[in-house]
């Protein structure tokens, strides 16, 4: 709009000025990173690999430290009443072991036994008390002699 002013002055010209924050701001926008097909192929494999490879070490740490663990045994392969009828009064510890692997060791030193449980997934055991004799060498202390008694629990005939 212009308004015409009598003496010899310039016309005034009225315009609307619209000034707003965001004029006064410059907004900078990233780049959107674009991927191929192979390389959203190699981050996925890259990183099954680490976690199979994490997998792997904790796996590997928890068996070693099981395995240091002087009172932890692996459970015995399969308790049936076949393999504990195998075992008679008078068998050492090694033919015991031949028949049910590695036992769970304790102790009634007041008595001189020695106790040795074995114990399956399926919960099965198999309870076995063995004469104690005094060890020699690196064997020092008391190591199991000839079986005295056997008990079951689960395992039937």
């Amino acid at each position: 709009m212009a308004t015409k002013n009598t003496k010899n002055e310039q016309p005034v010209v009225e315009t609307a000025v619209q000034t707003t924050a965001e004029t006064n701001t410059t907004e900078t926008k990233k780049p959107k990173i674009q991927l191929n097909r192979y390389q959203i192929i190699s981050i996925v494999c890259a990183s099954l690999l680490v976690a199979l490879a994490l997998g792997v070490g904790i796996y590997f740490i928890v068996k070693g430290a099981k395995e240091k663990d002087p009172g932890y045994t692996p459970p015995a392969v399969v308790l049936t009443a076949d393999n504990y009828n195998q075992i008679t009064n008078g068998m050492t510890y090694a033919e015991v072991f031949e028949i049910l692997g590695s036992g769970k060791r304790s102790t009634n030193n007041e008595v001189g036994q020695l106790n040795y449980t074995w114990q399956d997934n399926s919960g099965h055991y198999i309870v076995i008390t063995f004469t104690a004799t005094a060890g020699t060498g690196e064997n020092a202390g008391l190591v199991p002699g000839i079986v005295i008694s056997k008990a079951q629990i689960g395992i039937l005939d």
